[in-house]
């Protein structure tokens, strides 16, 4: 949906590319939320690093460092938010089903954030 400025502003980010692929650092910045509760404080994760123009009113719950070019920067990986009536919930992280055999924190993150998005739960957001 690249341009299509509505879904972007629902999804609350603009994938802008993943020059970087192989191990980084994910750093929870919310472990009670309920999408994130009880995952580690940190951990690492090994996959293709998203560079995304991000909004800046989303509840974010995890970011990584992003480097690149001699740039070190903050990138938030997965938020929630509001659309409407609707809630949004955003992860970077899962491209591949291995990635979540692999990582079942953060298979239990994506089901618990999906449900969170369809149920309508307040708390998240």
């Amino acid at each position: 949906f690249r341009g299509n400025l509505n879904y972007e502003w629902m999804l609350g980010g603009l994938f802008v590319g993943h020059p970087y692929v192989g191990k980084y650092k994910v750093q929870m910045t919310d472990q009670k939320n309920p999408v994130t509760r009880g995952m580690d404080k940190s951990f690492e994760y090994e996959s293709e690093q998203y560079y995304m123009l991000v909004d800046p009113g989303n509840k974010v719950l995890a970011t990584t460092v992003y480097r690149h070019e001699g740039r070190k920067l903050v990138m938030p990986v997965i938020w929630t938010k509001t659309w409407g009536s609707g809630r949004v919930f955003y992860s970077a992280l899962g491209h591949t089903a291995a990635e979540l055999k692999n990582n079942p924190e953060v298979l239990d993150m994506t089901i618990r954030g999906i449900d969170w998005a369809a149920s309508g739960r307040k708390a998240a957001v």
